[in-house]
C-alpha cells in the first residue's frame, strides 16, 4: 500500500506549512501549502485509514473516465476539487456500463430468490431502481445506503476474489434528484463506510407518449431510468425543476376548478385544498409522477369519506366507538397514516381500494358489511351525480391524445433535459407495464416492439437497457410475466435493439432487497 498521504503531510508540517482553514458550502476544510484540501474529519485520522484512502484512489484508476465524472459531482454539489476518490462509491458512466454487461447475463443477480436465498448466501448483487422518502419511498437516503453498505460488506467478505461488484443500488426517485443529491454529500464525509457499495446516481421519469397503434386510445406512460447524472448539473437541475413547477401549476387548476364547482353544487367553501393535498401525499407535495391521478383521487376520497362515511350514523357510532375523528379533515389525516403501511409508499389510491380495509380497521365493523355500505353509497344516483360534477371539472387536465396539457415529458423531451449529461444512459423500466395498453396476446407482442423501436429512436445513443428482469409486477401482470414466451420476448428485443438486460425491485419500502 502507497503511503504517499501521510508522507505529503509530514513533508508539509516539517517545511513550516501549517494548517489553514477554509469555509466550504458544505463542510471546513484543512489546506497544507499546495497540497489538496483536506476535509477537517479526516485530519489527525491513523496511518491506516490514510493507506484504505489511497487504496481507493488507485481502485479510481481502473475507470478513468469516471474520475472527471466524480470531479464534476464534487464542484456542483460546492465540495472541495481534488478529491475524487471520496466518492468512490459512486460509480461514473464507465463502471455503470462495465457492471451492467456483467450482470446482463443472469436474473440471479437481481432477485432475493426462493426463501431470500439468494440474500443468504450473497448471490444477489444489484437493486437498480430504489426510491426514497425524497418521491413515494421510505427509506432516507442515509438508510438507504447503509443498509446497502453493510450487506455490500457481507458480500465483499464472503466474496474476496470475485470480479463482480459487492453490491450495487441505483438512486432513481421519480422525476426529482434530492436524494441522489445528498448521497453524494452522505458519501464524501464517511468514505470508507461505503467502500465496497457501488451507487448509481440516476432518476425515473415518467413520460407520456402518443402512439398511432390500434386499439392504443391514451397516450401511455412510460416510466424512462436514467443512470449516471450529475443531480447538481445546471441544465439538467433546471430540466427537472422546470417539470415540477408546470406540474404544480396544473395541479393548482385542477384543484381550484374542483373547489369552484364543490362550491357551486353544495355552497360549501374551502373544501378542496391544494395545501391539504400536499401536507398528506408526497407526489403533490413533490410535484412528482403524473399529478392528474393524484389529485383526483385525493377529491374522490375526501368526498367519499364526508359524503358516505359521516353521513351513515353507524359508521360515525363506529368511528367514535374507536377515538377516530368524525370531522372530514382528521379523518382525513387518519386515512392517510394507514395509507403507508398499505402501499409502502404515500401514493392517492382510489377510495374503493383502501376505503373497505381502512374503516374495517378504524370501526371494526365487518368488511363485508362495510364494502357493501360503500358500494350503494358511491353508486347512489345523488352521489354519483356529485361525483360526476366534480370530474367533469377536473377531467380536462388529463393528458389524452388531444390534450392541450402537456406538462408531463415525452421520451424525446427527457433525451434533450439530458444535453448537460453527455455520459447518462436511458433504460426501459418494468416494460411489461405497458401492456396492459394492449388486449389480445397478439397485439401486446406487437405493441412491446412498438415501444422498444420508440425508446431506441427517441433515446438514440443514451438508449442502453432495458429492466428484463424486473422483480415486482403487480398480480394483474405476474400470469403475462411468467409466462416462459414473455421472458423470452423481452430477451430477444433487448438483443435485436442492443439493450444490456438489468433488474431491480422497485424498492419503495424499508428493504433494500425487495419493493416493500
Amino acid at each position: 500500500m502507497k503511503l504517499q498521504p501521510i508522507i505529503n503531510l509530514q513533508t508539509n508540517i516539517r517545511a513550516g506549512n501549517f494548517a489553514t482553514y477554509s469555509s466550504t458550502p458544505e463542510q471546513k476544510v484543512v489546506n497544507f501549502g499546495s497540497s489538496h484540501p483536506m476535509p477537517v474529519a479526516d485530519y489527525g485520522k491513523s496511518w491506516l485509514y490514510w493507506c484504505q484512502m489511497d487504496k481507493l484512489k488507485n481502485e479510481t484508476k481502473q475507470f478513468p473516465e469516471d474520475i472527471a465524472y466524480r470531479e464534476a459531482l464534487l464542484k456542483n454539489a460546492g465540495l472541495p476539487s481534488g478529491n475524487q476518490h471520496y466518492l468512490r462509491a459512486i460509480v461514473g458512466p464507465q463502471e455503470i456500463n462495465k457492471i451492467l454487461k456483467d450482470f446482463d447475463s443472469s436474473e440471479e443477480f437481481f432477485s432475493v430468490g426462493k426463501n431470500d436465498e439468494n440474500i443468504l448466501n450473497h448471490k444477489m448483487r444489484a437493486n437498480l431502481h430504489m426510491h426514497t422518502i425524497a418521491s413515494d419511498g421510505s427509506l432516507t437516503p442515509q438508510q438507504l445506503l447503509d443498509k446497502a453498505a453493510e450487506y455490500a460488506d457481507k458480500v465483499a467478505e464472503k466474496n474476496p476474489k470475485s470480479k463482480l461488484a459487492p453490491f450495487v443500488v441505483g438512486i432513481t426517485d421519480h422525476d426529482t434528484t434530492e436524494s441522489a443529491k445528498e448521497a453524494i454529500k452522505i458519501i464524501y464525509k464517511d468514505p470508507q463506510k461505503y467502500r465496497n457499495l457501488r451507487v448509481i446516481l440516476g432518476v425515473e421519469m415518467t413520460t407520456f407518449n402518443k402512439f398511432h397503434f390500434p386499439k392504443v386510445k391514451e397516450p401511455v406512460n412510460i416510466h424512462t431510468l436514467v443512470y449516471g447524472i450529475d443531480p447538481n448539473e445546471k441544465s439538467f437541475n433546471g430540466f427537472i425543476e422546470g417539470i415540477k413547477e408546470e406540474k404544480s401549476a396544473v395541479a393548482e387548476k385542477m384543484v381550484f376548478s374542483a373547489e369552484k364547482a364543490y362550491r357551486h353544487m353544495t355552497g360549501v367553501k374551502r373544501f378542496f385544498d391544494l395545501n391539504e393535498g400536499k401536507r398528506l401525499y408526497n407526489p403533490l407535495s413533490k410535484s412528482i409522477l403524473g399529478i392528474y391521478n393524484n389529485v383526483e383521487n385525493y377529491a374522490k376520497n375526501k368526498m367519499a369519506l364526508q359524503h358516505i362515511v359521516l353521513q351513515d350514523e353507524e359508521f360515525v357510532n363506529a368511528l367514535k366507538s374507536k377515538g377516530m375523528p368524525t370531522k372530514i379533515d382528521g379523518l382525513m389525516y387518519k386515512m392517510n397514516e394507514f395509507y403507508k403501511p398499505l402501499t409502502g409508499n404515500n401514493k392517492v389510491l382510489p377510495p374503493e381500494q383502501t376505503l373497505p380495509m381502512f374503516l374495517s380497521i378504524s370501526t371494526g365493523l365487518e368488511q363485508d358489511k362495510i364494502e357493501l355500505k360503500l358500494s350503494e353509497g358511491l353508486n347512489s344516483p345523488k352521489y354519483k351525480s356529485l361525483e360526476k360534477g366534480i370530474m367533469d371539472c377536473i377531467q380536462p387536465y388529463k393528458i389524452t391524445m388531444n390534450s392541450k396539457h402537456e406538462y408531463v415529458p415525452t421520451i424525446t423531451k427527457v433525451y434533450e433535459g439530458l444535453t448537460g449529461q453527455p455520459k447518462a444512459i436511458m433504460g426501459l423500466a418494468h416494460p411489461i407495464d405497458y401492456l396492459k395498453s394492449a388486449q389480445s396476446l397478439g397485439e401486446k407482442f406487437d405493441f412491446i416492439n412498438t415501444i422498444y423501436a420508440r425508446f431506441i429512436r427517441e433515446g438514440k445513443e443514451k438508449a442502453k437497457f432495458s429492466e428484463v428482469y424486473y422483480q415486482s409486477y403487480k398480480p394483474s401482470r405476474e400470469e403475462f410475466k411468467n409466462n416462459p414466451m414473455t421472458k423470452s420476448l423481452m430477451s430477444a428485443l433487448s438483443e435485436l435493439y442492443g439493450l444490456v438486460k438489468t433488474g431491480s425491485a422497485d424498492s419503495h419500502g424499508m428493504s433494500v432487497f425487495k419493493r416493500l
